[in-house]
């Protein structure tokens, strides 16, 4: 059985994909910073005595 020469062909993103990435990088590291404060703020209410 001889080993496949298998050649992989890596696809250059345009400029509007790199742009689209970019700006869908941005909005999920938001979602997780405001999902962090979310949880801190959460924390430090119910060490304060404020939960129940």
């Amino acid at each position: 059985m001889q080993p496949e020469n298998k050649v992989i062909d890596y696809v250059t993103p345009t400029a509007q994909e790199l742009a689209a990435r970019k700006k869908r990088n941005l909005a999920i590291a938001a979602a997780l910073v405001t999902f962090c404060a979310l949880i801190f703020a959460l924390m430090v209410f119910k060490s304060w005595g404020g939960g129940a």
